[in-house]
């Protein structure tokens, strides 16, 4: 296919070829109707077949159907011309690949950064099943942010057995070119990444424990979420943290040059009975909203924050209350800005969502009851529930204030919160890794998207996707999810 640059196909503005890869044509491109930069996929004019056209349109419609903050998004599909393509965002920086090809190395922070991403998305791909195609330097962009990006790798068909496996292994190859020598942490990224590639001690790693690796050399130079200190008192040395400590004395014996062998199980759920962390679930006094003083620093009030999120006990006392008001007190709860076609606060798919609750049904895979979080509730519903409570959504800054002083010792499946029991922190706080993400009252630019207008703000992870440091740029304040809910807070 010969072009002149640029060119014009439907509504993009073709600048350059990027790569010709696998029968597909890569493009950079601008979208024309809304300015943004994208990157535009198609079967080669040349040499593409029906059958290869047709393979071509139902991997984008799997890529569409699956979105995360963690890989970049699919916009449209089109045909111009007879031919078909379709566009997806593109990050600001440059392909890994290229930065490889002329000797750019990173610094400690970014490599970090790139493992964390990988080894989340690695995860979701894992307990979603999703069948991706291999890590490659091209897989991935520098964005704006001084991270990475990876470019969505979703394919048909389910999840080969040894595909994580196989991805750890290529991107411990890739790694120790990226490495910047002679600078701190460097030693330690190295040797993680030979450990991902050979295995520690013949065992294989898994992308959890290479996310813990990451935590312990973060928080072993300064930069970690654990390197500084906040309201509430610290937890004692857990088992896991001494995992960590281990590994960091490990790292450094390595760095020395020692030739010690000294690793034992690196498994953080096979520790000895007398070494496991005390595991209980938190104690709720069966208020719908138990609140915990937070103190935010810088002369700013207390902020009175709920222990868990919102429940759909607490959520249906909300709707009982309303449904019999007049239509003015039921408007009262209103956000100003609400549509003006949204006429009430249900949530969606609501009759079954309670009457799963209320006969403790699994549904929609969760273990449900009135004390589950409730969810498929978008930002109106929240701020209208709040605001009838005397309470608000908090920002983004007070969420993330908030997120940064619970420790908690990991995951759990989304059910009651009462039966949380690793996502647990000081005085009870649970829910920021676990059960939903949640809806904040802040918007701002997408940092992937820096030429689009401001977007809601969701924090947290969900069951399904850990990760109390996620911050979210969602399409609309329409959005209703089964992984989204909230919480709510109040001055002192």
């Amino acid at each position: 296919m010969t072009l002149s640059f640029p060119c014009t196909l439907g509504d993009y503005t073709l600048l350059s070829l990027i790569k010709e890869k696998d029968g597909r044509l890569y493009f950079d491109a601008i979208q024309i109707s809304t300015s943004r930069k994208v990157i535009l996929e198609m079967p080669d004019p040349e040499t593409s077949t029906e059958e290869s056209i047709q393979e071509f349109l139902h991997e984008v419609r799997v890529k569409a159907s699956v979105d995360s903050p963690l890989f970049t998004t699919v916009y449209e599909a089109s045909k111009t011309d007879g031919k078909w393509y379709f566009s997806y965002e593109k990050p600001d920086g440059a392909r890994l690949d290229n930065a490889i090809s002329i000797g750019k190395t990173f610094s400690t922070h970014q490599l970090l950064e790139l493992l964390k991403t990988v080894s989340k998305a690695e995860e979701f791909f894992d307990s979603h099943n999703l069948a991706t195609s291999p890590i490659s330097p091209d897989s991935f962009f520098e964005d704006s942010s001084g991270g990475f990006r990876m470019i969505n790798p979703v394919i048909p068909g389910t999840r080969k057995p040894d595909t994580s496996a196989l991805d750890m292994i290529s991107l411990g190859n890739i790694l120790p070119s990226l490495i910047t020598p002679n600078v701190p942490g460097a030693t330690r990224i190295g040797t993680i990444a030979t450990w991902m590639r050979d295995g520690q001690e013949g065992k294989t790693l898994t992308w959890q424990h290479v996310a813990e690796m990451v935590d312990t050399v973060e928080d072993q130079l300064g930069i970690g979420q654990n390197a500084t200190t906040g309201l509430l008192e610290q937890s004692p040395v857990s088992p896991l943290s001494r995992y960590k400590i281990l590994l960091v004395a490990i790292v450094a014996i390595l760095a020395a040059g020692a030739v010690f062998l000294l690793i034992g199980n690196n498994d953080p759920d096979h520790h000895s009975t007398a070494t496991k962390p005390k595991l209980t679930h938190p104690v709720f006094d069966g208020r719908d909203h138990m609140g915990i003083p937070i103190n935010p620093g810088n002369g700013a009030p207390i902020l009175i924050c709920d222990a868990y999120e919102v429940t759909i006990g607490a959520y249906k006392n909300f709707l009982d209350s309303i449904k019999n008001m007049p239509e003015q007190g039921r408007k009262s709860y209103d956000h100003p800005n609400q549509p003006p076609g949204k006429t009430g606060h249900t949530p969606l798919d609501w009759e079954a969502m309670l009457d799963a609750a209320q006969h403790g049904k699994v549904w929609e895979d969760y273990a449900m009851s009135m004390r589950t979080p409730v969810f498929n509730v978008d930002f109106w519903d929240a701020y209208a529930y709040a605001k009838w409570k005397g309470y608000r959504l908090p920002t983004l800054e007070e969420w993330k204030t908030i997120a940064d002083r619970v420790s908690t010792h990991g995951q759990d499946p989304m059910g009651p919160v009462d039966n949380y029991l690793r996502d647990v922190g000081e005085h009870n706080l649970c829910g920021f890794n676990s059960g939903v993400s949640e809806w904040t009252s802040s918007e701002g630019k997408d940092p992937s998207m820096p030429m689009e207008a401001e977007r809601p703000i969701v924090c947290g992870g969900h069951s399904g996707l850990p990760g109390k440091q996620r911050v979210i740029y969602v399409p609309s304040q329409d959005i209703r999810s089964k992984t989204i809910g909230f919480r709510t807070v109040h001055e002192q």
